[in-house]
């Protein structure tokens, strides 16, 4: 496989010390509308600004769309979060959860769901009821395959599976047009298990590590040589 490929991209900036824009934020920024900030260290930011659970419950609950749960918040969850029926995004980022409760998945109107940084080893099949799913963060969890049916998600467009276990897609994916974007960073995959994803989903921009247990200063310069091509394309 070449290291050109225009199936696979990754993203890194080289200011002060070379800090790295991570795939899962640039996930965010190509299916989400983004403010872009002019820092010394750029970051992308979701357009969209998170509401903490305490805000929430200032507010008229059916006004509240974008929610970000914090350790603290987790006394009386997830009852208190079906409170928000239109809620859009979601955020369960690094609250070391082991299990989802189900009656999040009754959150019809979700399309942004990240679950990142906790300890989840698999996520339940009721995530196909999220119809209107676009972007699915998973980073950082020891998850080892999503669940099979996940036909229903027809609008997905991003799955970030940086640094998980997980190695495949399930085959209810294949075909789905929407789907643009997947982070399998931070994952140990063989030449042929990246050929066969990039030529069942032709349409995917994927991120991939390099195809060997490399050291980390050869992973930066197998990334720098895909910033330089992708800078030079723009």
């Amino acid at each position: 496989m070449k290291l050109n490929s225009p199936a696979i991209w990754s993203l890194s900036i080289n200011l002060n010390r070379m800090r790295h824009i991570v795939a899962p934020f640039f996930i965010v920024f190509l299916c989400n509308p983004i403010l872009f900030s002019q820092s010394k260290n750029p970051v992308f930011k979701p357009k969209f600004t998170w509401t903490s659970l305490t805000e929430a419950q200032k507010q008229s609950p059916e006004k509240v769309l974008h929610l970000k749960l914090t350790k603290r918040d987790l006394n009386g969850f997830p009852q208190n979060i079906m409170l928000f029926s239109n809620l859009e995004s979601l955020s369960l980022q690094g609250l070391k959860l082991q299990n989802l409760p189900l009656e999040i998945f009754d959150l019809e109107e979700l399309t942004y769901l990240d679950l990142s940084k906790n300890k989840l080893e698999q996520l339940p099949e009721q995530l196909n009821k999220l119809e209107k799913l676009e972007v699915l963060i998973v980073n950082r969890n020891p998850v080892t395959h999503l669940p099979f049916d996940l036909a229903n998600l027809t609008r997905l467009k991003a799955i970030d599976l940086y640094d998980t276990e997980t190695s495949n897609l399930p085959t209810t994916l294949d075909g789905l047009e929407t789907l643009k974007y997947v982070d399998f960073q931070g994952v140990q995959l063989r030449n042929e298990e990246m050929e066969s994803l990039i030529k069942r989903f032709p349409l995917v921009k994927f991120f991939f590590d390099p195809p060997c247990n490399c050291f980390n200063q050869s992973r930066a310069k197998y990334r720098f040589q895909l910033n330089t091509s992708f800078f030079s394309a723009l």
